[in-house]
C-alpha cells in the first residue's frame, strides 16, 4: 500500500461533497419510489396476515378444547373443517416468503437499476431491466439460503453473529454487484463483485468509516426540527437518510473507480 493512500482517500472523500448538486433528486425520486412501493405491500400483506392469523388462532383455540379421549361427531367434523384453514395459512406463509422474494427483487431492479445507471453513466433499457432482475433474483435467494441454512444448523447464540456479519456482507458486496453489472450487463458480475470486495476490501475500509462518520454527524439534525410536527419530521428524516444514500452510492462508485485504476490508491 502507499504511503499517499490516506491523503488519497481523504481528497476523494472531499470531492465527493463538492460532486452534490441538482442531480441527487435523481436518486432520491426513485429510492422513495422503492420505500414507498414497498411499505404499501408490507402494509397489505400484514392486514392480510392478521386475519390468517386470527382465524387460525381461533381454529386451535377450538381444536385444543376438544377432549380427545371422548370424540363426538361434532367434535371430528370440526376437526376435519379446520384442516383446510391450517393447509391455507401454511399455503400463505410459504407463497407469502416466494411472493416477498420475487416483489422486492422486481423493485428493486425496477427502481434501484435507473439509480446505478445514472450513477456508473450507463442507460437504463428494458434488457437492463431484465437481466437486472435475474441477477437480482439469484444474488438474493443465494443470500438468504445462505442466512436459512446457518439459521438452521448452528447454534442460536453463534447463528446471531455470523448471519449479523453475513447481512454487513451482503450490503458491502451488493454495492460493486450493481457496478459491475451497469459497466459489463452479465451475470458474472457476482464472481466480480466476490473477486473485487474480498480482494480489496482494505482499501474500502477507511471510506466506509467516514460514512458511518458523515451519517452519525447528519442524524445529529434531527435535534434542529425534532419539535416540527410528526408528519414533517418524518418527512424530514427520510429526505435526509435517502440523500445521504445517495452521496454513499456516487461516493463509493468514485473510489471503486480509484481502486481499480493502477497506480492509484493500490
Amino acid at each position: 500500500m502507499k504511503k499517499n493512500y490516506f491523503k488519497e482517500s481523504i481528497d476523494l472523500f472531499l470531492l465527493s461533497f463538492k460532486k452534490i448538486n441538482i442531480n441527487l433528486i435523481y436518486p432520491i425520486f426513485y429510492d422513495s419510489l422503492f420505500y414507498l412501493t414497498a411499505g404499501f405491500a408490507f402494509v397489505i400483506w400484514l392486514f392480510i396476515l392478521k386475519s390468517q392469523s386470527s382465524l387460525l388462532r381461533d381454529t386451535y383455540t377450538g381444536i385444543f378444547s376438544i377432549d380427545f379421549s371422548s370424540l363426538s361427531a361434532l367434535d371430528l367434523n370440526y376437526i376435519q373443517n379446520s384442516i383446510p384453514i391450517m393447509r391455507n395459512f401454511f399455503l400463505f406463509a410459504i407463497l407469502s416468503v416466494v411472493g416477498w422474494v420475487i416483489f422486492i427483487t422486481l423493485i428493486t431492479s425496477l427502481f434501484k437499476g435507473p439509480i446505478w445507471c445514472k450513477v456508473c453513466r450507463e442507460k437504463f433499457t428494458i434488457r437492463f431491466f431484465i437481466k437486472f432482475f435475474l441477477l437480482n433474483s439469484i444474488w438474493l435467494i443465494s443470500w438468504l439460503a445462505a442466512a436459512f441454512i446457518i439459521a438452521v444448523g448452528v447454534k442460536e447464540d453463534i447463528a446471531l453473529y455470523i448471519i449479523t456479519l453475513l447481512i454487513m456482507l451482503f450490503l458491502y458486496l451488493t454495492h460493486f454487484l450493481c457496478i459491475f453489472f451497469a459497466k459489463n450487463k452479465k451475470l458474472s458480475a457476482i464472481k466480480g463483485a466476490f473477486s473485487f470486495g474480498i480482494r480489496k476490501i482494505h482499501y474500502f475500509i477507511l471510506p466506509y468509516l467516514l460514512a458511518v462518520i458523515v451519517f452519525l454527524a447528519i442524524s445529529q439534525l434531527y435535534w434542529v426540527y425534532r419539535l416540527l410536527p410528526d408528519k414533517v419530521e418524518i418527512a424530514i428524516t427520510a429526505l435526509i437518510f435517502l440523500a445521504f444514500l445517495a452521496w454513499l452510492r456516487a461516493y463509493i462508485y468514485d473510489v471503486f473507480i480509484a481502486v481499480s485504476k493502477a497506480g492509484y490508491i493500490t
